[in-house]
């Protein structure tokens, strides 16, 4: 198909600075490629956050931008990926056949400043989106955004209500087959500031674009058909993992092209890059 999480590495890649740009005074956290948490993130972000879990298991691993096979997490036939670009951390599910998924895990604000949320739409209304948000203290704001497919009125949202917790829970996902879980952050000099209603929409949609959900140049062909299979199908024929990519991509490197800047830090050509490349290229296509 062309559309799904085969092509998000690839998509919010190639968008990054796109993406990031709709985030005012968007804080580059780190950690988030790897792992099951992020333990702290920069300037006391967390104290060990962003756990993922359902009620099949509490410790979801992060993929590095690598669809995975998600049957122990997600249910029978479920795929998922994470992708961690600049300031932006993104969950991918296909195949969803769980009831409840969750975030859980402790922030650096410990208890300071306000926790709340909302909901939005996006991607013209075909997806809901349920916003938690944790800001107004001297540490990077934690947003999270949980997108759902529409008709979504059986899901039901709980969050932590204080500014020490980063727990935020969904139950009655079984009418869902899609899940989407965008991380991001705000920091205004000393303060960590909030995702206003319009720039969260702006942001779920444009992430969503990267699951096919948008055409954007209008040739009616799905924005993901327009890209290679992953980050790795850098050469004619696209969605075919051949020679052509591998000398594609040692021409980017050489050149310090963004094609090439596949892992963090990014703006950075180091070996981190070539291992991704050498991962996504081992998964093949789809």
């Amino acid at each position: 198909a062309c559309e799904g999480i085969d092509f998000l590495t690839a998509n919010l890649l190639g968008a990054a600075t796109e993406i990031g740009g709709l985030v005012p005074d968007l804080f580059n956290f780190a950690e988030g490629a790897s792992g099951t948490q992020i333990f702290d993130g920069g300037s006391d972000m967390y104290d060990s956050g962003n756990r993922m879990g359902t009620e099949l298991s509490g410790s979801i691993p992060y993929t590095s931008g690598v669809v995975e096979d998600g049957e122990v997490f997600f249910g029978p036939g479920s795929r998922y990926a994470t992708v961690k670009i600049p300031g932006v951390f993104v969950l991918a599910v296909d195949g969803l056949a769980v009831d409840t998924f969750e975030i859980s895990g402790f922030l650096g604000a410990d208890g300071q400043g306000t926790a709340d949320g909302l909901e939005i739409g996006a991607a013209a209304g075909t997806f809901r989106g349920f916003v938690k948000r944790v800001y107004g203290s001297s540490n990077p704001s934690v947003i999270h955004i949980l997108l759902v497919p529409e008709p979504a009125d059986s899901v039901q949202r709980t969050f932590a209500d204080d500014a020490d917790s980063d727990l935020h829970t969904l139950t009655g996902l079984t009418g869902s087959d899609r899940l989407v879980y965008i991380l991001t952050s705000r920091r205004v000099g000393v303060v960590g500031e909030p995702l206003e209603t319009s720039d969260a929409e702006a942001l779920a949609t444009r992430v969503l674009a990267a699951l096919g959900e948008a055409d954007d140049d209008g040739d009616g062909i799905p924005n993901s058909c327009d890209l290679g299979c992953n980050g790795a199908d850098l050469a004619d024929p696209a969605g075919i993992l051949d020679l052509a990519d591998i000398v594609a991509f040692v021409n980017a490197f050489s050149s310090m092209s963004p094609d090439a800047d596949l892992a963090e830090p990014f703006g950075v050509y180091d070996l981190a890059d070539v291992i991704a490349f050498v991962t996504l290229f081992g998964g093949g296509c789809p």
